[in-house]
């Protein structure tokens, strides 16, 4: 007797690209006055616990004494039907009159959504509001990932902020990703401020930068739109009357001088800019020639990064003489409807896997055998299975956390990553020794 006939089903890959709703969870984790409200069952409070319990050991979204600063509505069965206005109106006003003072992000999850709720009409109600700063957050999209809810608490910010009437300021660098409270991202705001500094930029208003964000509108003499400043920020900036001048990441030598050189002809400041660039690199090429030569170059590597870090890793490391064999963009790879796409075949990268599957990442380290891995956390565990070395940095760092100032942007930044390249490789060669017969 034969056996009956099966078909093959395709079972579609595991996919660790986060979603809009975890974007907008960093986002409020960058605000330390703030507050996140959910019309939402509690599922979404455990999603961000796990997040901030893994990536940000310094967070402050979640507390021990119970003051969460991210509030679910917690439906009941006929709420999740009927939308959940009067458990979303109750919640709004015991965040008022807890959080006085405080930015209040209005958000819903997906089946909020489909029922008809009227975010933006309940924040408008909702008694008590008058003692926080209401910002409703649109969403959640599902053609949009992570970036996308990062650029939507971004832009509630800068439509708030930036006004035509509001306290001038020298210099507004928007776009910031502060993805955690830890050494790392706070020393990529101080290593921007130094360099700002360079140009003679005293105090300059970057967003976001983790600590309290005071509600005060500024009127920018000069706008700076770093690639996190996705489309809704810069609509944000062009109706408060601000045309911002875009710049990449300040990663890696090249990136960082283009980045430096950008942000002087922004000012008018290019002699500056030239001056400050002769400096650093008079410091920094001897420290990290003899490391390029003795130990980087030819060596190959993976990079794991969303669309704007991945591309300025890829060409630093290309930059430093290895062989960039894969890009596996876990963040803006997917173009938003109306919007442009994030993701672009980097040059200095031999392949680009835009949303990448587990499985595609298991495969390309049997097919195509890399000297390490560079990025977030996301593919860490498949990579030490095989004895690959994995540099982590970016958003997610699960498995990495940073207690002293440890910047990946800029100068100085370059300086930690070429550290953290050789210490890997030396680490895998000692190892490698140490098995040999």
């Amino acid at each position: 007797m034969r056996a009956p006939k099966r078909e093959r089903v395709e079972v579609p890959g595991l996919k660790p690209v986060a979603a809009f709703e975890t974007g907008v969870f960093l986002g409020v984790n960058a605000i330390e006055n703030s507050v996140l409200l959910m019309n939402s069952p509690r599922c979404p409070f455990v999603r961000g616990l796990k997040v901030f319990v893994h990536n940000d050991l310094a967070g402050t979204v979640y507390r021990a004494t119970g003051r969460h600063r991210v509030i679910t509505t917690e439906w009941t069965g006929y709420e999740d039907v009927g939308g959940g206005e009067t458990a979303f109106l109750r919640r709004l006003r015991e965040a008022a009159g807890r959080h006085p003072g405080h930015w209040l992000f209005a958000f819903q999850n997906i089946s909020s959504l489909v029922s008809g709720f009227d975010l933006r009409g309940a924040l408008r109600a909702g008694g008590g509001a008058a003692r926080v700063v209401p910002v409703p957050i649109d969403g959640p999209r599902l053609d949009e990932d992570w970036l996308g809810g990062y650029d939507a608490v971004l832009a509630g910010v800068l439509g708030r902020v930036v006004s035509r009437r509001g306290r001038p300021v020298e210099l507004l660098l928007a776009g910031n990703l502060f993805c955690r409270n830890e050494g790392d991202e706070r020393a990529n705001v101080a290593e921007l401020r130094r360099l700002l500094g360079a140009l003679g930029v005293r105090r300059p208003s970057i967003l976001l930068a983790g600590g309290r964000l005071a509600l005060e509108p500024l009127r920018p003499r000069a706008t700076i739109a770093l690639p996190y400043a996705g489309g809704r920020a810069e609509a944000a900036l062009r109706r408060a009357g601000v045309v911002p001048a875009r710049v990449g990441l300040p990663v890696g030598i090249e990136g960082t001088a283009e980045w430096l050189r950008a942000v002087g002809r922004a000012l008018g400041r290019e002699p500056a800019a030239e001056a400050c660039l002769e400096r650093e690199l008079r410091k920094l090429v001897p420290e990290i020639q003899w490391i390029t030569a003795e130990h980087l170059l030819g060596r190959r590597a993976a990079v794991v990064a969303d669309a704007h870090l991945g591309g300025a890793l890829a060409r630093f490391l290309d930059e430093l003489g290895l062989s960039v064999r894969g890009w596996f963009v876990t963040g803006g790879g997917r173009a938003p409807a109306g919007g442009r796409r994030g993701a672009r075949r980097a040059e200095s990268a031999e392949r680009t896997f835009v949303e990448p599957t587990v499985e595609q990442f298991a495969s390309f380290l049997e097919d195509d055998p890399v000297d390490l891995v560079i990025g977030g956390s996301s593919f860490k565990y498949l990579a030490l299975d095989r004895g690959v070395p994995y540099v982590e940095l970016g958003f997610p760092s699960y498995l990495t956390h940073v207690l002293h100032p440890r910047p990946y942007l800029g100068f100085a930044g370059a300086r930690c990553i070429v550290e953290s390249l050789l210490n890997a490789l030396l680490e895998r060669d000692q190892r490698r020794h140490a098995t040999e017969p």
